[in-house]
Parts: structure tokens; sequence; C-alpha cells
């Protein structure tokens, strides 16, 4: 009777230590595929100059064209001011309901409205679930 117990707690410790392992596994997966995402935006966070910000912008429509058929992998971008002479002030978004050519020319107009001599700071909001950047903040 002891052996079978025995026996019992051994094969329940095994099948514990499967699941464990199997959820570390799918955790690694899913750190392994949001690294590269956040990874091409990183780069520029902090005090950007005007090529750098439209550098980054340009990844931004790359982005979009990559994930058009995954809306949540494509970040929201907010600028309050693009330039001194224009008081331009953008949200571009893309869900489900949104259309993303109005998201590609949003960007494209904050590309062309970006002072050429100014210093301008990117800050990131981060989704809390998947830790996704899912806000891009360009500030003037």
């Amino acid at each position: 009777m002891k052996s079978k117990i025995c026996i019992i707690i051994i094969l329940i410790c095994i099948v514990l230590d499967i699941c464990i392992i199997m959820a570390i596994k799918n955790h690694q997966i899913q750190v392994a595929r949001e690294i590269p995402f956040n990874f091409q935006f990183i780069s520029y966070k902090g005090e950007q100059s005007y090529t750098s910000t439209s550098a980054l912008i340009g990844r931004l429509i790359a982005n979009s064209n990559t994930y058009k058929n995954e809306p949540e992998n494509i970040p929201d971008v907010i600028c309050s001011q693009a330039s001194a002479q224009n008081n331009l002030s953008i949200h571009a978004k893309i869900d489900n309901t949104s259309d993303q050519q109005e998201y590609l020319n949003t960007l494209m107009n904050l590309k062309n409205n970006l002072e050429k001599d100014h210093t301008y700071t990117i800050s990131f909001e981060y989704n809390n679930d998947t830790n996704k950047i899912s806000t891009i903040i360009i500030s003037y």
C-alpha cells in the first residue's frame, strides 16, 4: 500500500514538474516575441533630433504595414505640437474600426510638419498585460 502511494506521489510530482516547465517555456516564448517588437522603438527614447524623430515615424509607418491585420501591434502616436510655427496636435490611433490609411496620413502629416532644427523628446506607454509599447509620445 505504501509503495502505491509513493508511486502516485512521484507521478504527481512529475506531472507538476512538466506543467511548470511548460509554463516557463510559454512565458519565454511570449517574452521573446515582445522584445523584438519593443526593440524596434526603444532606441528612439529620450531627446532626439529631427532626423531621428523622422526616422521613428518612418519606422511606425513600416510597422503599420507589417501589422495591418493585427491592430493591437500598432502603437498609438501622440504629439501635442510639431513645430513652433504649427500647433499641430495629433493622435494617430488604429483599432478594428479605424482606417489604416487615416493612421498613415496622420503620421505623414506629422512627419512633414516636424521642425528640422528642433529636438524632440520621445517617451512610451506600455500595455500592462503584454508589456508591449502601446503609445509613443512625441513632445516638442
